[in-house]
């Protein structure tokens, strides 16, 4: 089979990243040649489920992989299957990745509001730059301050970001 495979273009060569493809490791062979298995995803050869199914991950049900607009490959769990930077941004606040910046924020800032110092209490994290339109600093820890409910609504009542 190594000399069928030798007379493809581009055997042992990926495609799509150049790097080395060894026929031990995992790939996707079609009539223009040999793609690394990330790859092989990246470049729609194989689906979602195959490509987790015979990835190093234990194989669940509710596991999903997906490419972003980077071509950067995504894991997620739970019972949505819609990638998390196509969700809407009312599903964003409830990410594990919202909740993990949320969190960071209120330790940074020891659990008090910057605004006016009360410790405690009901506290909200605040995007100092827009959630909605910085998508890129939304989990930024630099881009969030702990405050008050009180002082948060009156940052948003003086026309502070809408975060």
């Amino acid at each position: 089979m190594v000399d069928v495979l030798s007379k493809l273009q581009g055997w042992g060569k990926c495609l799509n990243c150049g790097d080395k493809v060894h026929e031990s490791h995992r790939h996707f062979i079609d009539e223009k040649g040999c793609y690394c298995w990330n790859c092989a995803f990246i470049v729609g050869k194989i689906k979602e489920k195959e490509y987790i199914k015979n990835s190093a991950f234990d194989f669940s049900n509710n596991l999903h992989a997906a490419v972003d607009n980077n071509g950067k490959i995504h894991f997620w769990t739970g019972k949505n299957a819609t990638p998390p930077w196509e969700r809407s941004d009312r599903k964003q606040r409830s990410s594990p990745e919202y909740n993990a910046w949320r969190k960071d924020v209120y330790e940074r800032d020891n659990y008090t509001c910057q605004d006016c110092g009360k410790r405690g209490g009901t506290l909200n994290a605040h995007h100092l730059k827009s959630f909605k339109k910085y998508k890129k600093l939304r989990y930024k820890v630099d881009n969030g301050l702990t405050l008050c409910e009180l002082c948060h609504r009156e940052r948003h009542r003086k026309g502070g970001a809408r975060g």
